[in-house]
């Protein structure tokens, strides 16, 4: 599975004077609201590598979600804009060092004679 980096599109100057409040001068977030997922302690429960992380760490996460709701709008200009909503239902966690605290994990440690 190819990953596709969603970062926001770099600003030109003219861009970011447009959008800064006169009051603080910072430039918007570098991704998009909405892509940010929160994992509560019920799901830290059950997604126990969630507890071995570290704030700026990188993690892999594999889903698998439902399609909800599809919008699409036309705007001025004949410009579309295309929404699409996806409930995540199951969740899978790699942390940074490659890690995986499940029972595939375990037995591929065993089978390495590595049971720490």
């Amino acid at each position: 599975m190819e990953l596709t980096d969603l970062a926001l599109p770099k600003k030109t100057k003219k861009e970011l004077k447009a959008d800064m409040t006169p009051s603080t001068g910072i430039e918007g977030p570098k991704y998009p609201y909405g892509l940010q997922i929160r994992f509560e302690a019920e799901q830290i429960a059950k997604l126990p590598q969630l507890e071995k992380v570290k704030i700026g760490e990188d993690v892999t996460i594999e889903a698998k979600g439902e399609v909800t709701e599809i919008r699409m709008n036309e705007q001025k200009e004949g410009k579309k804009k295309y929404t699409v909503e996806i409930q995540l239902k199951k969740v899978a966690i790699q942390g940074p060092a490659g890690k995986k605290d499940t029972l595939i994990g375990a037995i591929e440690k065993a089978k390495k004679g590595d049971l720490k």
